[in-house]
């Protein structure tokens, strides 16, 4: 683990440099975003390439077996750089919400076609049920695809997509532990990404000097769908990672408001926009969310046992 950290951190080192050089920096940002974000402009983004693929690399020659972890990353990872690349190179903020779902819930699709069925636990009473093949194809193309999506919209502010994915697989760390959860090749195989995170997380802390952009975000938040598809703890993770829903549905919340009664509920949308506008530095947003996922997570735990 500590040569796939050097490694994912000389690779983050070097992508920073050439991003600079290269000037692959998004050429737009939201004009109607905090005045505190205009300074990030020209700040290199789709730093997720650099540590994903080291941990990639990692993982199939350590664990040539774990097949479905390192497909996922691929292709999550794909579909994010071909994201960040229309907005580094584009005049748009990237590829269309319409054709980023049809990518993600197709690759989802197929990914989990090839995936062993595993019983779902109903939340918060002692039984679990087994899915024929269909139902568990749609539920866990589902689940990646909204994860995934959840993991992008945290992705806002400095280190706090990195810290909310450390924090969740921690978490099922600490189930596979209890013996509560059965994910241990999968568990093995994500340890390398996490480690990369960590790498990554010292370009990341603020201010920042890259970003992980689509090509991160997107594969870190379809590994924690994978990892709770795979626990049968599935239908529990809208609430242990309620911060991600939590960001997800301020958005459709925003939108809806402002389409049917032109109100904006939230200053602005994702939440940690709107506590970023009522006066909440950088630091303070990062660590209240990581605490309030670590209380949400106490509180499933102390149910369960």
């Amino acid at each position: 683990m500590s040569v796939s950290y050097l490694l994912c951190f000389m690779a983050c080192l070097m992508g920073l440099w050439i991003f600079k050089n290269q000037n692959l920096a998004p050429e737009v940002i939201r004009k109607d975003g905090p005045k505190s974000h205009f300074v990030k402009l020209g700040t290199p983004t789709m730093a997720g390439v650099c540590f994903m693929l080291i941990a990639l690399v990692w993982m199939l020659f350590m664990l040539p077996d774990q097949w479905l972890c390192a497909m996922t990353v691929l292709g999550f990872m794909l579909i994010g750089a071909i994201d960040d690349w229309v907005k580094i190179k584009g005049k748009q903020r990237g590829l269309s919400m319409k054709m980023k779902m049809l990518l993600l819930l197709t690759f989802s699709a197929g990914l989990m076609y090839f995936v062993p069925i595993v019983p779902v636990r109903i939340p918060w009473a002692d039984i679990t049920v087994l899915l024929d093949k269909w139902a568990y194809v749609a539920l866990g193309s589902l689940v990646l695809t909204a994860s995934a999506n959840a993991m992008n919209f945290t992705d806002g502010v400095d280190g706090l997509c990195a810290t909310q994915f450390l924090i969740l697989w921690l978490g099922m760390m600490i189930l596979f532990l209890l013996n509560l959860a059965d994910v241990k090749g999968l568990l093995l195989s994500t340890g390398y990404v996490a480690v990369a995170v960590v790498a990554f997380l010292y370009f990341n802390a603020q201010p920042a000097q890259m970003f992980m952009g689509d090509s991160g975000s997107l594969p870190l938040g379809a590994l924690i769908g994978l990892l709770f598809m795979h626990s049968q703890w599935v239908l529990y993770l809208p609430w242990i990672g309620l911060v991600l829903v939590l960001e997800v549905v301020s958005v459709m919340i925003q939108i809806i408001s402002f389409k049917t009664r032109g109100v904006r509920v939230f200053k602005m949308a994702p939440l940690h926009h709107h506590f970023e506008l009522l006066g909440w530095s950088n630091m303070q947003i990062v660590l209240r969310f990581l605490l309030a996922t670590l209380l949400v997570y106490l509180m499933f735990l102390l149910s369960i046992l």
